[in-house]
């Protein structure tokens, strides 16, 4: 949202040229940390004021229009950008095997990771990590799982999503992988309502082809 408040005061000439990194950074901050503020009105004052600060502000202040579009886009729950990411890992041990073999072990990791480069585009990485072996033979028995998604904002109401999955199940060394490919186009044409248009492609092991997939959705809610 501060690359998004940062494009839109470019656009309208308010300021001469785009925020620092630094500058970024600490509307992003304070952004964040919004449930910290008593009013909303509080975190717009602070806002103008490290904005203003910059020195980059073309009439000495902003104007009523510039904080009423700041203040917009900060409330805009429909316009979600992510940065940042988070690791899990997990362990188990089989105490007691009911059938006398071997106590498995079992160990996940797991991740995600997002960014972005522009106020319409956004990246995401996820990815997981799964064994279960009573020999301990982590690269002989495991699932692995791996996800890239990217979505870009082409307009106001349309966007474009895509994203590419990986699957593997090794079983005793014996590799099981899928690979799927995944385009949708988004359209909102009004409030509550969305169109999709998407294809999908998918590769299963002992098919020499892609398999392909046309869809056209069209949904609405109600409440």
């Amino acid at each position: 949202k501060a690359m998004k408040i940062d494009a839109y005061l470019v656009k309208k000439g308010s300021i001469s040229k785009h925020l620092d990194d630094l500058d970024l950074e600490a509307i992003a901050y304070e952004i964040d940390s919004i449930a910290t503020y008593e009013t909303f009105a509080d975190l717009l004052d602070v806002l103008q004021e490290i904005i203003e600060g910059t020195g980059f502000i073309r009439v000495g202040e902003l104007d009523a229009l510039d904080i009423y579009e700041i203040a917009r886009i900060i409330e805009d729950e429909n316009y979600v950008r992510y940065c940042g990411g988070d690791v899990k890992v997990g362990i188990g041990y089989e105490l007691l095997d009911p059938l006398g073999e071997p106590n498995d072990l079992l160990g996940t990791v797991s991740f995600n990771y997002a960014f972005t480069t522009t106020p319409q585009a956004q990246f995401l990485v996820q990815g997981a990590l799964s064994t279960l072996s009573g020999s301990y033979d982590i690269l002989r028995t495991h699932e692995l799982e791996i996800t890239l998604g990217y979505n870009y904002l082409i307009a106001k109401r349309v966007t474009l999503f895509s994203s590419y999955s990986f699957s593997r199940q090794m079983w005793d060394g014996t590799p099981t992988d899928i690979h799927s490919l995944s385009l949708d186009l988004v359209l909102i044409p009004v409030e509550y309502a969305r169109v999709t248009l998407g294809i999908q492609f998918r590769h299963e092991p002992y098919f020499l082809e892609w398999s392909q997939d046309i869809e056209l959705l069209i949904s609405m809610d109600l409440l």
